[in-house]
């Protein structure tokens, strides 16, 4: 029983810490708090701007529109699911024998519901590509290049600053 109560503690925890920093992101993330993919941002072409110069057609904007008004919905459902599940942990704390079970079918389906909606926009997103033009693609293939390298050189900067303490 324990290690459910940490594991849900653990799911919460990091379900309500993915939803701040995905609230923070919105396009190119632009803090510089440790842990934020501050890297990200070095050099990379803000999404609006990538947007404009990919000379989209009204049929390929709409599209665009379609695939982030689904993602934002995605994510508005839930950063309210994650509501429920910290409500329903209060709750479920306030007893005296607590129904941590419950808690974790509310975690579980919130969790289920991300996946299939990651999925689906995923999907989307790979269809959207795919009628994107030689040149378009290009202009996504360069970006996603530098998003990766500074995806890599915060993992690097990570990984260079871990320790482990000697005994």
């Amino acid at each position: 029983m324990s290690r459910k109560i940490i594991f849900a503690g653990i799911i919460l925890f990091f379900s309500v810490a993915h939803s701040v920093v995905q609230s923070a992101v919105k396009g190119v993330i632009k803090t510089d708090s440790p842990g934020s993919g501050r890297a990200l941002t070095s050099g990379i072409v803000p999404l609006e701007q990538l947007r404009q110069e990919l000379h989209l057609t009204p049929a390929q904007e709409q599209a665009r529109q379609q695939i982030t008004a689904q993602a934002e919905a995605s994510r508005e459902r839930t950063r309210d699911k994650r509501m429920d599940i910290m409500q329903a942990y209060k709750s479920e704390l306030d007893k005296p024998e607590p129904n941590l079970a419950r808690v974790a079918a509310l975690v579980n389906q919130t969790h289920d519901q991300q996946a299939k909606d990651l999925r689906d926009i995923q999907q989307k997103r790979l269809t959207f590509y795919a009628n994107l033009t030689p040149e378009q693609k290009s202009a996504v293939k360069n970006v996603l290049k530098q998003r990766l390298a500074g995806i890599e050189e915060r993992w690097k900067k990570h990984e260079d600053t871990e320790s482990v303490p000697e005994r």
